[in-house]
């Protein structure tokens, strides 16, 4: 019987010419706490890797959760895009990644409150197969000047986290 596990993603980088997207920390009385920033303005990249397991389920029914905050407001709603690719460790980095989540609507809660989103409904494993012991890399955009993206503040996305089954 296979068991779901969740396995956070490692930042690899926020797009270099954007100056919409940046990581960075603030203190907290109690807690301090750091995220990828994707202010409230045009386009915004961050791209996160990680190592996909050994035991990895033949059906793995794989998704990706966001853990995210909103720096101000009432809330709302933002609108992300998701690209993901499924490599060896022998394959070249640099190829373009597989659409995964095109312009969905995300909920977030009032400002520093934490929100766990799931960005599928289902499963991503007839989009992009994984395999035991490869690499998942994941874009992930925020659409900031889609009308549909209301929170009009910064939005802060605290962790990516790969959700698959394993053996």
């Amino acid at each position: 019987m296979p068991t779901t596990v969740k396995i956070p993603l490692e930042l690899l980088t926020v797009e270099v010419n954007s100056g919409n997207c940046f990581w960075t920390a603030k203190s907290g009385t109690n807690l301090d706490q750091s995220y990828i920033a994707f202010v409230d303005s045009g386009r915004g990249v961050a791209t996160f890797w990680g190592y996909v397991p050994n035991n990895l389920a033949a059906s793995p029914l794989w998704s990706l959760d966001a853990i995210h905050t909103v720096d101000s407001g009432s809330g709302g709603n933002v609108i992300v895009s998701v690209y993901g690719r499924s490599t060896s460790h022998t394959s070249t980095i640099d190829i373009a990644p597989t659409l995964l989540v095109s312009s969905a609507s995300i909920s977030t809660q009032t400002s520093n409150v934490v929100t766990y989103s799931s960005l599928s409904g289902g499963n991503f494993d007839g989009v992009v197969a994984l395999s035991a012991t490869n690499y998942l890399f994941v874009k992930f955009y925020r659409h900031a000047d889609s009308s549909g993206d209301t929170i009009s503040a910064q939005w802060n996305l605290m962790s990516l986290v790969l959700r698959c089954d394993v053996a």
